[in-house]
């Protein structure tokens, strides 16, 4: 009888059949990949929030346990 779940026929697949490399296992972005996408993307979103149709972003919840974190940072907090 041919178990529903495997290909071959299997019950058990070979040992090193499930195990995938870090990289394989969520796709193969690097993370240079991703704050080189990440760090433009919050840029452009900030200065069209921001600047131009000037909706401010609320505070956040670091900012307001550190005051002095907020008040460095000018308000990026």
């Amino acid at each position: 009888m041919r178990s529903i779940h495997t290909i071959s026929g299997r019950c058990n697949p070979s040992p090193g059949a499930l195990e995938l490399a870090p990289n394989e296992r969520f796709g193969a972005a690097r993370w240079s990949t991703t704050l080189l996408i990440a760090i433009p993307l919050w840029i452009a979103m900030y200065l069209l929030f921001n600047t131009l149709l000037h909706v401010t972003w609320p505070p956040s919840l670091l900012g307001d346990a550190c005051p002095q974190l907020r008040s460095m940072l000018a308000g990026l907090i």
